[in-house]
């Protein structure tokens, strides 16, 4: 007997050391700094964030117009809210470490938000929103590093920009532009890695613009726009996005094609769908003569919307002139 009580004594005390004492509570800290590290507890009204057990945390809230700056590995909180009311701003600097936010991450919630990362891991483990609720607006900054999370809303209701020109974005789920009525959810890509696993949804009031041929970018499911997509091509053409399941193009959408200069000539896939291409673009924008656009069919059920740059008759005839004038300067 006096065994058995001994084990469930040590079984009890097991337990309390697993188990945190306070699990289920969510506090919140405030940023109360100006520009200072995520780890300087006294910069926090509450102590630094943190994320233990189940909804054991601290919502952390940037909200005062300060810059909270990451650099060091290991920081937790149960959310992050950069922006909570309407006249509030908070911006976030991360160059180096790792974030994990056990919920959801706001840049921009009915405030203004700045989220810029040059390098680290940033993972969202639920929703992220950049420009969450009406009147707010929010910008995220993917310069390098690593970012994820499992749903990604750009635009739902306010105003929100994603930038990406390195690093590597992950979205588990989905990755939705431009939401609800009101919103303007934009996102540019021009390099660094894109990765949509389930489906990309360039919503109505979206804008999905790609700049030059550096990005890569990978949608395993559906792609689906009602909103506008934009290809603003360099001297080395543009990237093509490469869905692994459906492309639909719905009838209100556009598509602006932009030659940033020295587009070269030939035929560029802008999207190649390997579940075959519904309908397309509403609207078609060219730079000018000698663009046209085409869908072509592949191999099995997969179709391209390719884009192809050839001479301007004018500057055609003149090449041909040129090339038999020094066709007859070389005769002998």
């Amino acid at each position: 007997m006096l065994r058995l009580m001994s084990l469930s004594i040590a079984a009890v005390t097991l337990v309390s050391w697993v188990m945190p004492s306070s699990v289920g509570a969510v506090v919140y800290t405030y940023w109360q700094a100006g520009t200072s590290n995520w780890s300087t507890g006294s910069s926090w009204t509450n102590g630094e964030p943190y994320h233990g057990f189940g909804t054991n945390g601290a919502g952390a809230y940037v909200n005062n117009g300060g810059t909270v700056q990451i650099t060091n590995t290991g920081e937790r909180c149960y959310f992050l809210n950069l922006g909570q009311y309407s006249g509030d701003s908070g911006y976030v600097s991360m160059s180096a470490g790792d974030l994990y936010s056990a919920t959801s991450t706001y840049v921009g919630c009915y405030g203004n938000g700045w989220f810029t990362q040059t390098g680290g891991t940033n993972t969202v483990e639920d929703h992220f929103y950049v420009g969450d609720w009406s009147g707010s607006n929010g910008t995220y900054e993917l310069k390098g590093g690593d970012f994820s999370a499992q749903w990604e809303s750009v635009g739902r209701y306010g105003t929100g920009k994603f930038i990406q020109t390195g690093g590597t974005n992950t979205a588990d789920w989905d990755l939705i532009l431009g939401d609800e009525s009101g919103s303007n959810g934009a996102y540019e890509i021009s390099g660094g890695n894109l990765a949509v696993n389930w489906i990309f949804k360039v919503d109505t009031h979206g804008t999905f613009t790609v700049k030059g041929d550096d990005p890569v970018i990978t949608v395993n499911n559906n792609y689906l726009q009602y909103g506008a997509l934009q290809s603003h091509l360099d001297s080395g053409g543009i990237s093509t996005i490469s869905v692994g399941n459906l492309a639909a193009f719905y009838a209100g959408g556009t598509w602006d094609v932009v030659d940033l200069g020295g587009a070269p000539l030939g035929a560029f896939d802008i999207l190649t769908a390997d579940g075959g291409i519904s309908g397309a673009p509403g609207t078609v924008n060219l730079p000018g003569p000698g663009w046209d656009w085409e869908i072509v069919s592949g191999a099995g059920n997969s179709e391209t919307l390719r884009l192809t740059h050839v001479p301007e008759p004018a500057s055609l005839s003149l090449l041909i002139l040129g090339g038999l004038a020094l066709m007859r300067r070389r005769r002998p």
